[in-house]
């Protein structure tokens, strides 16, 4: 019973992936009739994909949808601006998600740079 119970939510993790790789990270795009084009479409989308999910696990935030990360993260409501020379990214007073997109930033940028 455990064993079944395993497989069925393993085997529903990897629907939930292609499902976000289908609703709008550009697998939608992949039946152009070129298998190139195919195979070029389906590495972005794939890239896309993994790079969302390692910033959700670098940043310590729970597993989101590819719509949910869209929404919050790459679609900011922000406006870059120049201020003294120094370059900023101004977000509204009261963004909702302005934690959820400051926390994987800094995650981010706290990584060691590579050597060699």
């Amino acid at each position: 019973m455990i064993k079944a119970d395993r497989f069925h939510r393993e085997h529903a993790v990897v629907e939930l992936a292609i499902r976000d790789l289908k609703e709008g990270v550009g697998a939608d795009h992949i039946p152009s009739g070129h298998y190139h084009a195919n195979a070029a479409w389906l590495a972005c989308a794939v890239l896309a994909h993994n790079l969302g999910c390692w910033m959700t696990l670098l940043a310590g935030q729970p597993p989101v949808t590819n719509r949910t990360r869209r929404t919050r993260l790459i679609a900011v409501p922000a406006v870059i601006v120049n201020r003294s020379g120094r370059t900023l990214l101004r977000f509204p007073a009261r963004w909702p998600w302005a934690h959820g997109f400051t926390k994987p930033l800094s995650a981010l940028r706290a990584l060691p740079v590579p050597s060699g």
